[in-house]
């Protein structure tokens, strides 16, 4: 689950959905997605202009990490682990059922993530197990 310093920064670099496809790989390979948490806030969220709630997701402790250090509203956060197995058949339906109902995922520091219905989320990683796994 270590990646390098050049995996970072040549990972960082890709477009966002290039770094979609290495989220899904990643979190399949290693059965495990990342957040950031709070104990007095809770999971970190992405709220937009509609009042859309986005749960940021990250597909290693290094990336997650280097997006807290970058953005100072998350700088009381902690990068967290989650089974992959729990966050698809328990937390992703916590998540929807208190309407948080999609992921910013695999945001870098300028910003760029990917958002998309966790319900989404959760089709292609099980998409990706049934294929590869």
């Amino acid at each position: 689950m270590e990646i390098t310093q050049k995996e970072i920064e040549k990972v960082s670099a890709l477009d966002s959905n290039k770094r979609y496809s290495y989220f899904i790989k990643k979190v399949c390979d290693w059965e495990t997605i990342w957040v950031m948490y709070n104990d007095e806030f809770g999971y970190a969220l992405n709220i937009d202009k509609l009042d859309n709630s986005y749960l940021f997701v990250f597909p290693n402790k290094a990336f997650t990490n280097l997006y807290i250090e970058n953005d100072t509203d998350f700088v009381d956060y902690k990068a967290t682990k989650i089974n992959l197995s729990t966050f698809l058949n328990e937390l992703s339906k916590k998540f929807i059922s208190k309407n948080v109902n999609s992921a910013f995922v695999f945001p870098v520091a300028n910003g760029d993530g990917v958002n998309i219905k966790i319900e989404n989320l959760c089709k292609d990683i099980n998409d990706e197990i049934n294929e590869n796994y």
